[in-house]
Parts: structure tokens; C-alpha cells; sequence
């Protein structure tokens, strides 16, 4: 199956009295390609114990709120590469 994947990363938020001067400064990519379904369950269980403790490396008061809910959307979830 042909996907095209966006990766949008937030640098920072440029604040200022004016709405009219507030700015964000952003870096992203665009990967063009095509998909294939991970049937291994232990690549699986690797991409799935990586994503997880995000929330706890980045900000650890709101991952305790997160991962419950971060478990529960990977019940349904298909995994693909590209």
C-alpha cells in the first residue's frame, strides 16, 4: 500500500503581546513510500515499549495520566513499516 508519512516537530512557541507577532518554529518531513504489515510480534513488542515511556522521558507528571490510556489505544492498533 503507497503512504506518505508527515513528521511535525515543535522547536518552540514565539510569544508576544500582539497575536499578530506570536510564531512557531517548526521542523518536518514528508517520506513517501510503501507500507508493509509487521506480523512479528516481537518487533511489535519493540516499537510498543519504545513508544510508551515517552510521556515519562518528557514530561513525568503527565505521563502517569497518559500511560493507561496509551496502552489501551494499542489494542486495536495494526503496525506497518515503511
Amino acid at each position: 500500500m503507497s503512504v506518505c508519512i508527515t513528521v511535525t516537530l515543535l522547536d518552540g512557541l514565539v510569544l508576544a503581546r500582539s497575536v499578530y507577532n506570536t510564531d512557531m518554529r517548526f521542523r518536518s518531513v514528508c517520506a513517501l513510500g510503501t507500507a508493509h504489515l509487521v506480523v512479528s510480534a516481537s518487533v511489535e513488542l519493540g516499537v510498543i515499549s519504545f513508544v510508551l515511556p515517552w510521556p515519562f522521558r518528557t514530561c513525568p507528571h503527565h505521563g502517569l495520566l497518559l500511560s493507561r490510556l496509551r496502552e489501551i489505544s494499542w489494542v486495536g492498533a495494526i503496525l506497518s513499516s515503511l
